[in-house]
């Protein structure tokens, strides 16, 4: 019996974050972590999570599969452990995703202030145009808000002391929130889309990038 399928409408979705086997792949290295570093020690628990990381590499490497993320994975679990190992803290394993974090939402952000909005960006990198304006400010924004609040919740969690909560929310906050923004973004750029109707497609697809985003009115939100 294979490993559960997602929602026909999500399939795609789920595909663009490596599937069930891209969850689990993501997942183990810190949930190894945590409890060894709690009943053993902080090395032996470095040594863990870059093991099982290791061996989910070469399992997929001896079944032939796509590396892309497994490889992406160890190299997080990596440095992961390397800055744990160097403050000397179990928390510490946390804080390069914090950071990572932090980046990808100023980047966002900074994307809307100069009026050339990120998901807009992607999607004509992807070959799938987003139409300018609010649609494109919104999904944006959308994609700041969520990494900025992992920031905030496993920020406050790191500064607390607690391993134990920052994995969980880790997990939580990761793949499950990122394939419900990834959901919400293509429902929204699809909405727009028909709106447009047919004979405006076509320009909203040309148009995506090279239209400035209209800046939003004073005291009023982007979306």
């Amino acid at each position: 019996m294979g490993a559960p399928t997602p929602p026909e409408g999500l399939t795609p979705l789920a595909e663009a974050i490596g599937g069930v086997r891209g969850l689990i792949d993501s997942s183990l290295p810190t949930l190894v972590f945590v409890p060894v570093a709690a009943l053993a020690s902080l090395r032996a628990a470095v040594v863990a999570a870059v093991g099982v990381a290791a061996v989910l590499a070469v399992v997929r490497l001896l079944r032939r599969e796509s590396l892309r993320y497994t490889l992406s994975g160890f190299i997080g679990v990596a440095v992961s452990a390397f800055v744990a190992v160097r403050l000397g803290t179990a928390a510490g394993f946390f804080l390069p995703g914090i950071a990572v974090n932090a980046t990808y939402g100023c980047v966002f952000l900074g994307s809307i202030l100069i009026r050339r909005p990120l998901v807009a960006v992607f999607g004509h990198a992807l070959g799938r145009p987003v139409p300018p304006g609010r649609v494109a400010v919104a999904t944006t924004a959308l994609w700041a808000g969520v990494f900025l609040a992992r920031v905030g919740v496993q920020g406050a969690l790191y500064l607390s002391g607690q391993p134990g909560w920052l994995a969980v929310v880790r997990i939580v906050m990761g793949w499950p929130l990122t394939l419900l923004a990834l959901a919400v973004t293509a429902a929204a750029v699809r909405r727009a889309a028909v709106a447009a109707g047919p004979e405006n497609a076509g320009d909203l697809a040309r148009t995506a990038l090279v239209s400035p985003v209209p800046a939003p009115e004073a005291g009023r939100s982007p979306g």
